[in-house]
């Protein structure tokens, strides 16, 4: 592939706007991707604090009434990685946004 074909193989994706998957990950632009790391990142971490707190009530609650109580809201890491890649397949488009911050960055 050449350098030439760059542009071309952003304007069929822009066309054809496949959904985000970790799969295509790497024919986003590099905005994009970026985000997207960042975004699952969180969602890693948001599930394991999430984890590491519940390990905690459950230690604490040993014996109390309490211990089988949810712990109330919901964090990002809670969502399934399902709903995630939708939420980055919606992200992704109009893909011009991710390609006006790449512009606007390297100027």
């Amino acid at each position: 592939m050449t350098t030439a074909d760059f542009p071309c193989r952003r304007v069929r994706l822009a066309l054809r706007q496949p959904a985000w998957s970790p799969v295509r990950h790497r024919e986003f632009p590099p905005a994009f991707q970026v985000a997207a790391r960042a975004f699952l990142l969180a969602a890693t971490t948001s599930a394991w604090r999430r984890s590491q707190q519940q390990q905690q009530q459950q230690q604490q609650a040993v014996g109390h009434q309490e211990a089988g109580m949810p712990q109330a809201g919901c964090c990002l890491g809670d969502l399934p990685a399902l709903l995630l890649e939708r939420v980055l397949g919606l992200a992704a488009y109009p893909m011009s946004t991710w390609l006006l911050m790449a512009m606007a960055h390297d100027s």
